[in-house]
C-alpha cells in the first residue's frame, strides 16, 4: 500500500499535502501537522492555518477569516471529496467559535464570547490534524480540539477531544468570528 499522507483543504480546493520524508532515519518518527489555531490580538480573535512537516523547513501560514479547512489521511492521488460543512453560528455573544466534525458529522463546537477578549492571559484555541509516521513504516493519526482558554504561557492546553484518525476518513474544522 503506498504511503499515506495529509491532504489539507481550504473550503473545496486542496492547498497542501503533509507527508513523511524517505528515509525516516536517523530519527524514529517524524510528525505532520494541519493546525487551526485562534488566539486573541488587539480584542478580537485571530485564526490561522499551520501546515508542518518535521524536517520540512518553514511551516506553511495561512490567516483565516470564518471558514472551513478540511483534512485527510489518504494516499497522496487518492480523489477526496470534502464533506459540505458550514462554519459553525456564533452564540448571541460571541466573538468567534471552532468546530471540529470527523465525515462530516459534527462532534464538538467551542465558543469565545466577547467578554473574554480582555483576559489576561488572552484566550486561545486550537484543532490538530497530525500523524506521526514511524521509521518501521507504521503511522500514529489523529486529531484534537481545545477549549478557547486563558492559560499562563507553557501551560499544557487540555485537549476536548482527541481521537484516532483512520485512513480515508476526513476531519473538518469550521472557524466563525464576528466581522
Amino acid at each position: 500500500m503506498p504511503p499515506l499522507v495529509l491532504q489539507v483543504f481550504l473550503g473545496h480546493e486542496r492547498i497542501a499535502l503533509v507527508r513523511a520524508r524517505v528515509p525516516i532515519a536517523p530519527r524514529h518518527w517524524l510528525l505532520g501537522v494541519a493546525a487551526i489555531q485562534v488566539n486573541v490580538r488587539e480584542q478580537k480573535p485571530e485564526a490561522q492555518l499551520r501546515i508542518h512537516s518535521t524536517g520540512q523547513g518553514t511551516p506553511e501560514l495561512r490567516s483565516l477569516t470564518t471558514s472551513v479547512v478540511h483534512v485527510a489521511l489518504a494516499e497522496e492521488t487518492a480523489n477526496i471529496s470534502p464533506p459540505a460543512i458550514s462554519p459553525p453560528a456564533l452564540s448571541l455573544d460571541g466573538a468567534a467559535a471552532l468546530s471540529v466534525s470527523l465525515d462530516g458529522e459534527e462532534i464538538e463546537t467551542v465558543h469565545l464570547a466577547q467578554d473574554r477578549l480582555d483576559h489576561a492571559p488572552l484566550p486561545r484555541a486550537f484543532g490538530h490534524v497530525f500523524c506521526r509516521w514511524l521509521r518501521d513504516g507504521e503511522i500514529e493519526p489523529g486529531f484534537d480540539l481545545t477549549d478557547f482558554l486563558s492559560l499562563p504561557e507553557g501551560v499544557k492546553y487540555e485537549r476536548r477531544i482527541l481521537r484516532t484518525l483512520n485512513a480515508g476518513q476526513v476531519v473538518s474544522y469550521g472557524y466563525a468570528e464576528k466581522p
